[in-house]
């Protein structure tokens, strides 16, 4: 049960991520290059296949000028 509602919590981040880059324009080359990872991470990321740590999660709201907070709170 924990690690379904891990995994759906980690499906709407990705979500917010892949919506976030959308708005901004930005490619999934450009993202990786802010936060020092490969497109294919990023892809990797955003379909599912790869999971993320907490440093590259700080590194993905700095990118995108928010705090890990505003990244990551579902409220």
């Amino acid at each position: 049960m924990m690690l379904e509602v891990e995994e759906n919590y980690l499906n709407i981040i990705r979500q917010r991520i892949k919506s976030l880059r959308e708005k901004k324009g930005w490619t999934q080359e450009y993202l990786a290059e802010k936060i020092n990872r490969s497109r294919e991470f990023v892809n990797k990321f955003e379909t599912g296949k790869q999971k993320i740590s907490f440093s590259t999660l700080v590194r993905i709201a700095v990118a995108f000028d928010l705090s890990l907070k505003e990244l990551v709170d579902l409220e």
